[in-house]
């Protein structure tokens, strides 16, 4: 959605949101208890933020009709913006999954287990839909899972950064 005559708003989109959950995970590595989730878990939600800027500075390349006038299909080649928004693609999707793993991990260890629940099954469904994407490109069901998957991503995002914006109980942060 980068490419055409509207795809600045897919560009800033990608931007902000990868300022936005850089600042979120700085916030996060900030009120969580010493250990590795604070570590990894904010370091992990930074790479995602640093991905998603990566793939707003480097566009996809035209296929499968768009922008209009592309012809259908997958291109012929891919030029070097494009394998780097792939890369960045990969960074996104990976760094997220991974993240959700070490909340959950973080969250059992402070009884919360609908939140570690919560984050394991939106890694899971992001991995599942990633899996999905990569081996099939181009099914319409995929592509709406995908982005299911993607709206799950940002809402555990969201859900998580309010639910620690006041810090952990004192006693958790020892």
């Amino acid at each position: 959605m980068s490419n055409g005559d509207l795809g600045w708003i897919q560009i800033t989109n990608f931007l902000l949101t990868g300022l936005l959950v850089i600042a979120a995970s700085v916030g996060m590595r900030r009120v969580l208890p010493p250990g590795r989730a604070a570590a990894w878990g904010s370091r992990l939600l930074g790479a995602h933020g640093v991905g998603l800027l990566a793939g707003g500075a480097f566009i996809a390349d035209p296929y499968d009709g768009f922008p209009p006038g592309t012809p259908p299909g997958m291109p012929t080649s891919v030029s070097w913006h494009g394998a780097l928004h792939l890369v960045a693609a990969m960074v996104v999707f990976l760094s997220l999954i991974a993240a959700c793993l070490v909340f959950a991990r973080l969250f059992v260890s402070l009884g919360r287990r609908g939140q570690a629940a919560y984050a394991a099954g939106t890694g899971a469904c992001y991995l599942a839909a990633f899996v999905a994407l990569f081996s099939s490109a181009g099914q319409g069901w995929i592509l709406l899972a995908f982005s299911a998957a993607v709206v799950l991503g940002w809402a555990w995002i969201s859900i998580t950064a309010g639910s620690l914006r006041n810090g952990l109980p004192q006693d958790v942060r020892g």
